[in-house]
């Protein structure tokens, strides 16, 4: 398995969200946290057949308020002493709030001829209101500027929304009509279509993990993907639950259309509905197995 996996279809596009009605708007800070937040401890990760006996891990340290600080992938075949770990992300805070994500292998704009190459890449952000504001550093150098909506408890909205090519319905997952207008409207004639997708009922393993999630956000309206973490094979890190499967149609003006379906499984759940045990897709490298731990 190549370690440096991408995240391909997690984060997408640059835009802006559906405001909310006039109501007051309350600090982003002013938050009313779970009595206990459920967050991703460790996540195990292989690809099945015989790729199987290579699994990596993504370790999650948090600080003393909870606040996922960085997350770093190592090879557990590795041998004692010469096991490389990966810390491909990590938060700063200032005065307790979020200020700063940096990225270790981040890829060039996803409709970018660039795409496929990485850089090491900061997001630097602002508040105002119920908004993020943030740039996007490469080099020393502001390369981009975008802005989204967060909830009363600082996290992205994620019902009814649009960031970029990322369409969230009025449940909380991935809005499939949406995306298949945006991408007919795009190039009618080499486009995707859904067909139909379900959902299970189980919480998203990240429904609670604040920074995690305002990291997929700032991907997503930014259009980027990350080259160095194979945790691309879970689910959106912005939608509420778990993908059961999705049938997708491909249409070229050369070849026609043909259809096919990318199946899921949430094998195993904890006493409060988040998945410990996950089998997903993962593109052309067939289906990877998940084992979650919660701290």
């Amino acid at each position: 398995m190549n370690y440096t996996a991408r995240l391909t279809s997690l984060f997408l596009g640059s835009a802006l969200l559906a405001a909310t009605s006039c109501q007051k708007l309350a600090p982003i800070d002013a938050e009313v946290a779970p009595t206990r937040l459920t967050l991703p401890a460790s996540i195990d990760y292989h690809a099945e057949g015989t790729l199987a006996h290579l699994v990596y891990r993504s370790l999650f340290t948090y600080n003393a308020a909870n606040q996922l600080v960085s997350v770093r992938d190592s090879l557990l075949a590795a041998s004692p002493g010469n096991q490389p770990v990966n810390q491909w992300v990590r938060f700063a805070y200032d005065n307790n709030r979020l200020s700063a994500i940096s990225i270790d292998a981040l890829s060039d704009d996803r409709d970018s001829d660039f795409f496929n190459q990485s850089k090491p890449g900061r997001f630097e952000l602002a508040y105002t209101g119920q908004t993020i504001n943030a740039r996007l550093v490469i080099g020393g150098q502001t390369v981009k500027t975008a802005s989204f909506a967060v909830d009363q408890q600082g996290y992205p909205l994620k019902t009814n929304v649009s960031l970029g090519r990322l369409f969230l319905d009025s449940r909380g997952n991935l809005d499939a009509a949406a995306e298949s207008s945006w991408n007919k409207a795009r190039n009618p004639n080499n486009f995707s279509e859904v067909v139909n997708q379900q959902y299970d009922p189980h919480q998203n393993v990240f429904a609670q993990s604040k920074e995690y999630q305002i990291l997929t956000a700032l991907l997503a309206v930014f259009n980027r993907g990350v080259f160095s973490s194979g945790l691309v094979g879970l689910d959106n890190a912005l939608t509420t639950n778990n993908l059961l499967s999705r049938t997708i149609k491909h249409c070229t003006a050369l070849y026609g259309c043909n259809t096919y379906t990318l199946v899921s499984e949430t094998q195993q759940v904890n006493e409060r509905g988040f998945p410990t045990q996950r089998n997903a897709p993962l593109g052309a490298m067939g289906n990877f197995q998940y084992t979650i731990t919660y701290k």
